[in-house]
């Protein structure tokens, strides 16, 4: 993991009778300016500065165990990390399944581990800062980050109390998906249709509603809990890929209804 803070440094190139130029290959701004009389000229460039590092850590080391400055910094500025909650290093070779390189890595649950810095004035973000990382992830989230919902309900009088009951049959539809992805019009669309009834009360409308879910849960990491220190450890497989848990569909009708009882209309 590597931090750098862009600067830009100036250079002056001095003055030269001859027509003053500059490479685009060493210069990306030049003014320049010059005395007919003298015979002189002045170029002055300006230099895209490559900047150093802030902070690099390799996270390499053969073991971490949460000694202050183990996780070592190798930018010069004596950034070192320390290791919490079970962070580690790990070599599984090959690193990644069906290839002949490896290396040394940090290791991290997804849940609780990570690697702390102390406080220091160079981390002070006062105008830009780039963060550059070779970053492997064992599990991806489930979901997305746009949706589409879809609900209709017809609601008609009780048969009895008509004036303050109401019955409602009603259907849900939705459907998530990444943004930028081609929206996915019949794939992965979930349908939950239901009933209930609606009673008019002094503090306005409640109802309670039974809803038929009849898919199963979307699958998942594994943990394992420690009923000790309800800690939880993620479960690999020994090619460290992430162990995923397929809940099952409920088995019965009555399983799968969905009960709310809740003020106000739907919409």
């Amino acid at each position: 993991m590597t931090f750098f803070k862009p600067s830009m440094s100036i250079s002056a190139l001095g003055s030269s009778a001859a027509r003053p130029r500059t490479s685009p290959a060493t210069a990306d701004f030049a003014v320049a300016s010059g005395n007919g009389d003298t015979g002189t000229a002045h170029l002055l460039a300006l230099r895209p500065f490559v900047p150093q590092p802030v902070l690099h850590w390799t996270l390499d080391q053969a073991a971490w165990n949460g000694t202050a400055g183990e996780v070592v910094d190798l930018s010069g500025n004596g950034l070192h990390g320390t290791s919490f909650l079970g962070a580690n290093t790990a070599n599984t070779t090959p690193a990644i399944p069906g290839s002949p390189g490896t290396c040394r890595y940090g290791a991290f649950d997804g849940v609780d581990d990570y690697v702390e810095v102390a406080d220091n004035a160079l981390l002070d973000v006062t105008d830009e800062l780039t963060v550059m990382m070779w970053l492997r992830p064992t599990a991806y989230p489930t979901g997305g980050n746009s949706a589409v919902v879809l609900n209709a309900e017809l609601r008609f009088p009780s048969p009895i109390f008509a004036q303050r009951m109401r019955l409602g049959l009603f259907v849900d539809a939705g459907q998530v998906w990444e943004r930028g992805e081609q929206l996915p019009v019949v794939r992965g669309l979930r349908v939950t249709p239901g009933l209930g009834l609606r009673f008019t009360t002094p503090l306005g409308p409640v109802r309670i509603d039974a809803a038929y879910n009849g898919y199963a849960a979307e699958p998942g990491p594994l943990y394992f809990q420690n009923n000790a220190d309800n800690s939880l450890t993620l479960r690999l497989n020994p090619d460290s890929t992430v162990v995923t848990y397929q809940p099952v569909r409920p088995s019965s009708f009555w399983r799968r209804l969905v009960v709310q009882f809740a003020l106000g209309q739907a919409f």
